[in-house]
């Protein structure tokens, strides 16, 4: 009748279905995952949590369930197409997915571990649905993948934003960039008429139908491939050295470049990975403009307009604010210091204070109060607000936050937070109108 704690699994749909009673616990704490089914416990053992999530995800991702022999693996799991591929690399998700998710709401990790372990994640789901489609696209093309020399196949997915630099958050969409690039074998071996962009770009498309496909629980995944030079329109699919010429050209934005500090290869071919972020180390260390840090700063404040004055991310003094600042020192000195260009946040915080870019004081404030920030979006993804950026005002909400933090309550929950978003923002905000911070820019 007093339980210390109560965790709620639970799909939106089925959210009112927990006793009202139960919910106006105090210490009551709603955990969404998406993906179906809730469990109720005085938590005491993190195995318990975690074999709760982890069946929850192999349910989901097809995998059967029996009373009397748990959570088997099928030889496969249904497809847009009602064929039948291969799961295994997905079920080892399903385990990496549920540790990440208990030692997280149970406070034994540190933030930071917790996003590196979802980025692991997405990316095994990422690889194994892009293995699967490949063959279901040559196949679709009359030819059979067991007589082609996969190396042939040059076809690359970078990871960006949140994904490129290992730190997704719950809920996190994958922003990508598909890449391709021509093989004469492999293109020998295409139908007439089908060129490698249009096979590539179906098979972009299809990666992005299978993974963010709707079922009757939830969907793996929502991408978003607009971080492509040609944005909304134009092939899904783009070719390495268009990707290489529209920036040496002057066509891309300073915006776009920025967004490219954050790249990474996480499937597809690796050869082609590596050449694509050679493409994307030039493109970054190009000459960068004499007004870089009052263009970047523009585009900062013009991101907190349309946003509530509670968002963690895009209001002021928001994550957004650490991020522009290091992706700011990243452009200025990576001519100089190539080893600052890390997708990461807390890596590059941590190579820029190296190379003296950044002062040790400056990166443990920066540091500190990013893990601060995340850590409490990280709640809010778990509870499942409507707002998922922003911090509560309904106080038993806020409250319910608080304790899913270990915070002593929600109103100095709410200090905290409004406390360092003032001295992030002020601490920005020197940085950029500083005439050159603590290096001299390149």
């Amino acid at each position: 009748k007093n339980p210390r704690l109560v965790l709620g699994f639970f799909n939106s749909r089925v959210e009112e279905e927990i006793p009202k009673e139960i919910q106006q616990v105090p210490d009551f704490v709603g955990v969404s995952l998406n993906y179906g089914g809730y469990l109720m416990h005085d938590i005491t053992k993190r195995n318990l949590v975690m074999a709760t999530i982890c069946l929850s995800l192999m349910v989901f991702v097809g995998c059967e369930t029996d009373s009397t022999r748990g959570a088997t693996c099928t030889d496969g799991v249904q497809n847009q197409d009602e064929e039948d591929v291969d799961c295994g690399g997905v079920c080892a998700a399903c385990v990496e997915g549920a540790a990440t998710c208990s030692d997280n709401i149970l406070n034994q990790d540190e933030i930071s571990e917790t996003h590196r372990s979802l980025a692991d994640v997405a990316e095994i789901c990422l690889q194994k649905v892009t293995s699967q489609q490949l063959n279901l696209q040559l196949q679709k093309h009359s030819i059979d993948p067991s007589s082609l020399d996969l190396s042939a196949v040059e076809f690359s997915i970078l990871g960006m934003g949140k994904l490129g630099g290992c730190e997704p958050n719950y809920h996190s969409d994958l922003d990508v960039i598909f890449i391709y690039d021509t093989n004469k074998d492999f293109d020998s071996r295409l139908p007439t008429g089908v060129s490698s962009q249009f096979f590539f770009s179906e098979l972009s498309s299809a990666i992005m139908q299978a993974i963010g496909k709707q079922t009757t629980q939830a969907r793996l995944y929502e991408i978003d491939d607009r971080l492509r030079p040609s944005g909304k329109s134009g092939s899904p699919a783009v070719h390495v050295d268009e990707f290489m010429r529209y920036f040496e050209k002057g066509t891309g934005q300073l915006w776009e470049r920025q967004s490219l500090c954050k790249a990474r290869p996480v499937a597809g071919s690796e050869s082609l990975g590596r050449k694509a972020m050679e493409m994307v180390y030039k493109i970054l260390t190009l000459p960068c403009p004499d007004s870089l840090r009052e263009e970047i700063w523009r585009m900062r404040l013009t991101m907190q307009h349309d946003c509530q004055p509670g968002n963690l991310k895009r209001g002021p003094g928001g994550t957004v604010d650490i991020e522009f600042v290091v992706q700011m020192l990243q452009l200025e000195n990576c001519r100089q210091y190539p080893e600052v260009l890390q997708p990461g946040t807390l890596n590059a915080i941590e190579t820029l204070r190296r190379v003296g870019a950044l002062s040790s004081d400056d990166a443990d404030f920066f540091r500190q109060r990013y893990q601060f920030l995340r850590r409490v979006e990280s709640g809010l993804r778990l509870m499942n607000t409507t707002a998922r950026h922003d911090l509560p005002e309904d106080a038993v909400q806020l409250q319910r936050l608080a304790f899913l933090l270990n915070e002593p309550g929600g109103s100095e929950l709410a200090s905290s937070v409004g406390e360092i978003r003032m001295q992030v923002r002020s601490k920005s905000e020197q940085l950029f109108k500083s005439a050159s911070g603590d290096a001299d820019p390149v």
